[in-house]
């Protein structure tokens, strides 16, 4: 799929997408609330598509997982700590799945095996693991509404960054 679509123009909506869920995280409550729980079905679709869509967009899960999560029922240190747990099983798929697609394509930096770029995926491995235990600290020791809002504010830079 991220062959035959127009990059820029993806990356721009998706930031937009971006704005709108930050947005809505910073409006919404963050109480839990029983009514919009998801069922397994729906929760299936949901994270093939948080799975797909992270991948596509070169994201980590977490910026879809999250969201999706507190919105159906879970609080916001219980989704991000779900989320990346999630993270390598999305991240190894997609790496994989952008390898082999980008076998053969002569265009590429070297360095790369397909489309994945061996310098970055080890910059972002080796930066991943002491962020992640930033990360964690900070979701236990921050109030569950602060915590909201700081990662609307990750969202939110995110969002503008694709789209300028």
């Amino acid at each position: 799929m991220a062959e035959q679509l127009d990059g820029q123009q993806l990356e721009r909506y998706f930031g937009i997408f971006m704005l709108l869920l930050a947005l809505n995280m910073l409006v919404s409550s963050g109480r839990n609330k029983e009514e919009h729980r998801a069922g397994r079905p729906v929760m299936f679709v949901a994270s093939t598509a948080i799975g797909t869509f992270s991948a596509l967009f070169g994201v980590g899960g977490g910026v879809l997982s999250v969201p999706w999560l507190a919105r159906n029922g879970a609080g916001v240190t219980h989704a991000i700590g779900t989320s990346s747990a999630c993270g390598l099983p999305i991240a190894a798929a997609g790496a994989l799945t952008f390898m082999f697609t980008g076998l053969g394509h002569a265009d590429l930096p070297a360095g790369s095996t397909g489309y994945l770029y061996w310098p970055a995926f080890f910059g972002v491995a080796i930066f991943s693991i002491p962020a992640a235990r930033i990360g964690a600290r900070l979701a236990h020791h921050l109030p569950p509404e602060r915590l909201r809002q700081l990662f609307a504010l990750v969202m939110l830079i995110v969002g503008i960054t694709l789209i300028f």
